[in-house]
């Protein structure tokens, strides 16, 4: 008995010819290689002397990719506590897919504060007098989705009545949110200390 095996023709000039060789497709990413980045900016100011979390005109949308990725969120601005002593509190809403806004700061071990008025992901304060500095505020998100998601900064002040501002100079220095999308997750937020 014969036995004739046949297989198709393959021209393997053609198919590397057919490869991109420009870029790796986005499924093939290593954990932690960086899929897009997007960017928004504003120079309107948000002033508010609420206690309770306010949102600003800075934020930035993004469409991962995978619902696996996290999202690596920077911002840079100049805030304004608006006289001496007052406190500024300043966090990251998220809406997913035009949702409602909710904050992704967590309460601190001493914060027995609501959500909307925890002491966020960063303070602004002079306790004797009144300050522009610059704020930075990296934080790390993983949203579980592909739809749009959109970050927003929001701001409170600790006591009514006391104005603060984000960022501080209206129309001039503009403050930018920058939006990276992690391939693969993987990438843990670690409490340490004690």
């Amino acid at each position: 008995m014969t036995v004739r095996i046949t297989k198709p023709e393959f021209n393997l000039r053609e198919k590397i010819s057919e490869l991109d060789f420009d870029r790796v497709p986005y499924q093939k990413m290593p954990a932690g290689s960086i899929i897009q980045l997007v960017a928004g900016e504003t120079q309107f100011r948000t002033a508010t002397s609420s206690e309770a979390y306010q949102p600003t005109d800075m934020f930035a949308t993004i469409s991962p990719k995978f619902a696996t990725s996290q999202i690596y969120i920077t911002l840079g601005g100049d805030a304004n506590n608006n006289g001496s002593g007052h406190f500024m509190y300043m966090t990251y809403y998220r809406s997913i897919d035009g949702g409602s806004y909710s904050n992704l700061a967590t309460n601190g071990r001493n914060d027995s504060n609501g959500v909307n008025q925890n002491y966020g992901i960063a303070m602004h304060s002079g306790h004797d007098s009144r300050i522009h500095t610059n704020v930075a505020m990296p934080f790390l998100d993983s949203p579980n989705t592909i739809s749009p998601v959109t970050y927003k900064v929001y701001i409170r002040s600790l006591t009514s009545g006391e104005p603060v501002e984000f960022p501080a100079n209206d129309g001039y220095q503009r403050s930018r949110m920058f939006l990276f999308e992690i391939a693969g997750g993987g990438i843990e937020s670690v409490a340490v200390g004690s």
